[in-house]
């Protein structure tokens, strides 16, 4: 299941992400959903308007994540042409 956070008029919403629009969760980023017990049950069901978004109204999906991990090393060909060694585990950093 694909999720979006969307701007609407009344502020930011949760959405599922179908293949020809959005389906909206309610008020609320895709961050606040996560923290629900039943947040797959409950994006599962939402029934509603498909929805069409004009890019610019994409949010940031999570909009303030607690961390922010990245990870370093992660295309071979990059990897290659440096001439280094493949790493056997991610480079994780903050």
């Amino acid at each position: 299941m694909k999720l979006a956070t969307l701007r609407m008029d009344d502020g930011l919403h949760a959405a599922r992400v179908q293949d020809d629009g959005y389906v909206d969760l309610g008020p609320g980023d895709v961050g606040g959903l996560l923290a629900r017990p039943d947040w797959r049950a409950h994006a599962a069901a939402a029934e509603g308007d498909l929805l069409t978004v004009e890019p610019a109204r994409l949010a940031p999906v999570v909009p303030r994540p607690g961390k922010i991990v990245c990870v370093g090393l992660n295309y071979r060909t990059h990897i290659t042409e440096m001439g280094r060694e493949l790493p056997e585990y991610p480079t994780l950093f903050a």
